[in-house]
């Protein structure tokens, strides 16, 4: 690992980035192993204590991360003002409402409002695609999936978008356009780069973040993929009053009112990936973050 302690990803993050190394050298096929995986489906209930339960369920990935993003989205929708509910709470909540049903006022609260959109972003090989390769795909922020799987999601797919990406480290190319609020295409291609918030520490996937200006519009930042990085709402909110300072390391967008040199040495890899970014805490301590497709070796 890295001696720069800055270097070290989120614990979510190596662990995607070893099961991808993992899937490199395995000595059996992803799609082999799925098919007999997939028989082994079930969902189980763990009593626990306080009148409390576990309710877990082994489901294949692209099902998995379907659900999760829906309840995601769900959750979000019901926040407003008057709702005391944390996130975590909402989406309990939504999951038993849907599942159970309401059990009055009292029990789980409004039931969701219809009509969410939700988004499930993978990648997918050309050559796979093309029934060429055998390379898995991936769906972003949760981790790889076999070519089959990939292709049937693909063949599924209502919308579809080009992404080029370095041939040597895979890390995704930037694009711009000139506007306040991000195109879709830049959306998905911040869902690729970045994969979960980008807050140091934060593993919150990138259907749960929200794309940010990291130099504001209101001081000059552009609406680019090279200023723009995915936040949660929790750390969002943090950068916004200030109380943590952010640059993008691999371009000089951030203005020295908001971020001064003083407090954010140069970055230690000296020609860091598109979409690095330096954060500063309230105590003047430094850390970097990288996008999840490219990272100091080894991982």
């Amino acid at each position: 690992m890295p001696d720069d302690p800055d270097c070290v990803p989120s614990q979510g993050a190596l662990t995607r980035r070893l099961r991808r190394l993992a899937e490199k050298y395995a000595a059996e096929p992803l799609e082999a192993r799925h098919a007999k995986a997939v028989t082994e489906r079930r969902v189980d209930l763990e009593p626990a204590g306080d009148g409390m339960c576990w309710l877990t369920a082994y489901l294949p990935l692209e099902v998995g991360a379907r659900v999760d993003t829906q309840l995601e989205s769900l959750a979000r929708s019901l926040q407003a003002p008057d709702e005391d509910r944390t996130i975590n709470q909402l989406r309990a909540d939504v999951l038993a409402d849907l599942l159970a049903g309401p059990e009055g006022p009292e029990a789980w609260g409004r039931r969701p409002s219809g009509g969410v959109r939700t988004e499930l972003v993978v990648t997918v090989p050309v050559a796979t695609l093309a029934d060429d390769g055998h390379a898995p795909g991936e769906v972003i922020g949760y981790g790889p999936i076999g070519p089959d799987v990939a292709r049937r999601l693909a063949g599924e797919a209502t919308s579809w978008s080009n992404l080029w990406v370095d041939s040597g480290s895979g890390a995704p190319l930037a694009v711009g356009r000139r506007r306040y609020a991000p195109t879709l295409a830049q959306r998905r291609f911040l869902g690729a780069r970045d994969a979960t918030c980008r807050f140091p520490g934060c593993d919150k996937a990138a259907a749960a973040a929200e794309a940010d200006h990291t130099r504001e519009w209101s001081q000059g930042g552009s609406t680019d993929v090279g200023n723009l990085a995915l936040l949660c709402r929790q750390h969002h909110r943090l950068k916004t009053l200030g109380h943590w300072k952010v640059r993008q390391a691999s371009a000089a967008h951030a203005p020295a009112s908001q971020t001064p040199t003083s407090q954010i040495p140069a970055a230690p890899d000296p020609d860091p990936p598109p979409g690095t970014l330096e954060w500063t805490s309230p105590a003047g301590r430094r850390y970097v973050t990288y996008p999840e497709g490219e990272s100091p070796p080894p991982f």
